[in-house]
This record gives C-alpha cells, structure tokens and sequence, in this order.
C-alpha cells in the first residue's frame, strides 16, 4: 500500500497537525488512499478527516480536473467512509435506508452522505429521488464526473457480503483496476446450462449497464460463454466489513 501514497501521508505521525493537513490537502487522491489504509488498519482517522472536511472547494476543483481523479478520490472516500462509520456504529446497518442518506463524511466543509457521493457524484445524479433530495445541489453539480462509468459498481462497498471486495484505486490505474474487479467480479457468477446469475446491483442498475444489452457486449469482453438467459443473484445483505481484496 505504502507505493501507493506520499511519503509525508504515511509518516503524518512526526508533523504537526497543521503541517500534516496542508499538506495532505496538496495531494487529495493520495489522501483518499490513506483514509483507506487507516480505516483497514484501525490508525487513527482523526487528522485525514480533518483534512478532508477543511480542503478550499476550489482547491478540490483543481486537483480533481478529470473523471478518472474524480473516480478514484471518490470511491476511496465512499469505502472510507463506509468502514469508518460501521466500525464506529455497526447497529446503523440495521436501518440501511438511513444510513446511506445519513450525512456520513464532510468534504471542502460540505456533508455528504454515501447517496449523495454514489448517486450524486459518481452516477451524475441518478435517482435522486431515492436519495432524498429530487434536484443536484450545487457542490453535487461542481464535482460529479461528466460520464457515468458502470464499472463503479464493482467497486464501491457498503458493508454487505455481497458487495465487491475493497481495493486502493490509484489514479494511474484506475482503468486497469476497475476491469479487473468487473471481470473478477462477474467470473465468479453462478452458470447453469443456459443461464448465467449476474449480480444484483446490475438489476437495480440496469440502465447504467445499457440493459441486457449491454450486459451480453460485457459478457462478451470478459470472454465468458452466450447464455440464452440472463438472471439476478439475491443481494445477501448480511453485515460483512473489511473485505479487503488482497
């Protein structure tokens, strides 16, 4: 993990806390990987927090100018964050539907929940509805990507067993990574003659993936065999944290 991140991010122990955070803010997808790595570990989150909720939203703006930054920051920050409150809490799990619209992380002094970076951010503001809220605001409008990506649902993790296993998306990789959780993801799926049981988040996303379509041109990229009938998993929303890819 450590090849990952600045050096200065993962020796913050020996900087003041202004020190740490100005520089943390210098290197805000590092950041995200670090507030990852620390939740993993159980370190204290305090100082990255703090880093995060106090970074100038033009500052933001800058570092995060392409989808493929604002990919990566965002769904480390959404694992984060995940992790972070269970581990603080795991009995918010009881009540799913508060706890994805519960304000769980602030960003450049603005709360978000986890609907508000998945929906909002990462889907460009689909099913706002679900969310909460039936119109984007304007940091939702400032910093959500500019192309929808479908792969992002292999990647974020809520906490359930069903979910994809966490990884450290790193900004240079973040293409190749995001295949090969897809593809690791989907290779895993049951078959029977006939039939292949994809997960359920491409049922509830279906539109994102361009249907059944665009599931079968997926299919086909991956080199899986043609099934005459695409089926849904049950989504098993047992409690399941730290389900860290190794």
């Amino acid at each position: 993990m450590q090849h990952l991140i600045k050096p200065y991010l993962v020796c913050y122990s020996v900087l003041s806390s202004h020190e740490y955070i100005h520089q943390a803010q210098d290197a805000l997808v590092p950041l995200s990987q670090e507030l990852l790595f620390a939740a993993r570990t159980g370190n204290p989150v305090v100082a990255q927090l703090q880093a995060l909720a106090t970074v100038d939203r033009n500052e933001l703006l800058r570092q995060l100018d392409t989808d493929r930054l604002k990919m990566t920051f965002w769904i480390n920050v959404y694992n984060a964050a995940v992790q972070i409150a269970l581990e603080g809490n795991s009995t918010l799990f009881e009540n799913r539907a508060a706890f994805f619209r519960k304000n769980i992380i602030t960003v450049a002094g603005h709360p978000l929940s986890l609907d508000d970076i998945e929906h909002g951010i990462l889907r460009r503001s689909l099913l706002r509805l679900r969310a909460g809220r039936l119109l984007p605001n304007g940091f939702e409008k400032m910093f959500r990507v500019t192309r929808l990506d479908p792969r992002i649902h292999f990647a974020l993790n809520y906490g359930a067993r069903s979910c994809p296993p966490i990884e450290y998306y790193d900004d240079a990789r973040i293409d190749e990574q995001l295949d090969l959780a897809m593809k690791s993801h989907l290779q895993e799926t049951r078959q029977t003659p006939g039939a292949i049981f994809l997960p359920a988040f491409m049922n509830w996303y279906r539109g994102d993936f361009g249907g059944k379509k665009g599931m079968r041109r997926i299919l086909q990229k991956l080199g899986l065999p043609e099934f005459e009938a695409i089926r849904f998993q049950r989504f098993d929303w047992s409690l399941f944290p730290h389900n860290y890819r190794e």
